[in-house]
């Protein structure tokens, strides 16, 4: 009997053994397999004609010692990718990068998205590939974007995505690749590997200097411009702070804009909370969906610790004095303070904490990778994903937002046009509530 146990624990260890070779094989050969796969993007918008000539405006460029620079490449750019869409839909080929999202949940929420459209696309201007962003109509309801000074959407609604050309996740493997299947990839060696096809796709998201840095290190670098070296080279001399952040408004205006509806919607909410454009301090708390069925937060450490996610009250009310005395500053002390948040719990408790001094828009936060079964089930509302792009338009219109490191926030103050100086970041293990330097 022993025999026999031993035995079967043997085979279904082999077994066990063979099925985890084969899992990291596939993983580390995903690229070499030629299956197709076919998202169709069902369009929400007209497609009419983007914007006239870009200009950067001169709050865009303060913080930008290299404006100039950076607007002769997209003005440049823009009429290459007017040109090279037209010969794309006339059946000509030409080198093309393409940001995809097929499945919400591997695309994270808004921030990752929109800010790794934005790096995706500072690699298509510099390798000059036509750019575009594909997603799928699962996706797409979750997106309230439009074009801008270009036309992004792709020529046609049905798109192959061969595997050898896709990139996922900017070449990053997730936490269960690297802790248990040993996968490792590297950016660059990806890039080299993407560099011969005409057509590649690039999901999820990766920051400007990481991009550059892996730039710099692949086989690309060899063939860029002597103009675009120069922009790489400015952005990275230039650091983080208030140059980086002015640089991501510049790409954020370039190639999007929110659309009518959400404008006009959110032009509707700050008159009912009765603040005015420009006039306002919003303190913006992320706690990771705390009372959602489904966070941004489950089974990882920052469920625990760390400075992504702030849960505490007392956290909540240093935000929100932070917020009053900027705004009282500004505005003077019998201004509103504007409180946008993930979940209801932080509105709730300001609200009954700092009574009239505070408000907030009415919604039912989800996030955007979550099926209606993981919270959009709970909400009064039939759109709740608009709900949340109208807020965020809202927080646009901010004077300054207080919060922490959210991408979220920072595309509301990229919308927005927002000065580096009114980003003040709360960093919840120190306690302070500094801007952007």
């Amino acid at each position: 009997m022993r025999r026999r146990c031993k035995l079967y624990l043997f085979r279904a260890a082999l077994i066990i053994s063979l099925c985890g070779v084969t899992v990291v094989y596939c993983l580390r050969n995903a690229h070499s397999q030629t299956a197709l796969l076919c998202a169709q993007q069902e369009v929400g918008y007209s497609r009419g004609e983007t914007s006239g000539t870009f200009s950067l405006t001169a709050d865009e460029g303060n913080h930008l010692k290299y404006s100039q620079l950076l607007q002769d490449i997209l003005r440049s750019y823009q009429h290459y990718h007017g040109v090279r869409k037209k010969e794309l839909a006339a059946g000509n080929t030409s080198k093309t990068l393409t940001w995809y999202c097929i499945k919400g949940a591997g695309c994270n929420g808004i921030g990752d998205r929109v800010i790794g459209m934005c790096v995706a696309f500072l690699l298509a201007v510099v390798t000059n590939r036509t750019f575009f962003i594909h997603q799928s109509g699962a996706v797409q309801s979750t997106m309230f974007l439009e074009p801008s000074a270009i036309d992004w959407r792709p020529i046609h609604n049905c798109v192959e995505l061969r595997h050898d050309q896709m990139l996922a996740h900017f070449g990053r493997p997730s936490n269960f690749q690297k802790n248990w299947l040993m996968v490792t990839m590297n950016f660059s060696l990806e890039l080299n590997r993407l560099s011969d096809f005409d057509s590649i796709y690039i999901s999820d998201k990766e920051e400007f200097y990481e991009t550059i840095m892996s730039i710099r290190h692949s086989v690309i670098y060899d063939n860029l411009s002597p103009l675009h070296r120069r922009l790489l080279q400015s952005i990275l001399e230039s650091g983080a702070g208030e140059s980086l952040h002015s640089f991501g408004t510049v790409l954020h205006q370039y190639l999007f804009r929110l659309p009518q509806r959400v404008q006009q919607m959110g032009l509707m909410k700050l008159n009912e909370l009765k603040l005015q454009p420009r006039r306002f301090v919003t303190v913006h708390i992320r706690t990771g969906f705390k009372n959602s069925m489904f966070g941004e937060i489950l089974l990882t450490e920052e469920f625990f610790k760390g400075e992504r996610f702030v849960r505490r009250k007392d956290s909540w009310r240093n935000m929100i004095d932070c917020a009053i005395r900027i705004s009282d500053s500004r505005f003077g002390r019998k201004s509103t303070i504007l409180v946008a948040s993930d979940d209801r719990e932080p509105k709730i408790w300001a609200a009954s904490e700092y009574k009239s001094r505070v408000t907030m828009l009415d919604i039912d936060p989800v996030h955007v990778a979550n099926k209606p079964i993981l919270g959009v089930f709970r909400s009064k509302s039939k759109d709740v994903y608009l709900d949340t792009w109208v807020e965020l338009s809202v927080m646009s219109q901010s004077s300054a937002i207080v919060g922490i490191y959210s991408g979220f926030a920072e595309v509301a103050s990229h919308a927005g046009s927002l000065d580096p100086r009114s980003v003040y970041i709360y960093n919840i293990s120190q306690e302070t509530c500094t801007h952007l330097t």
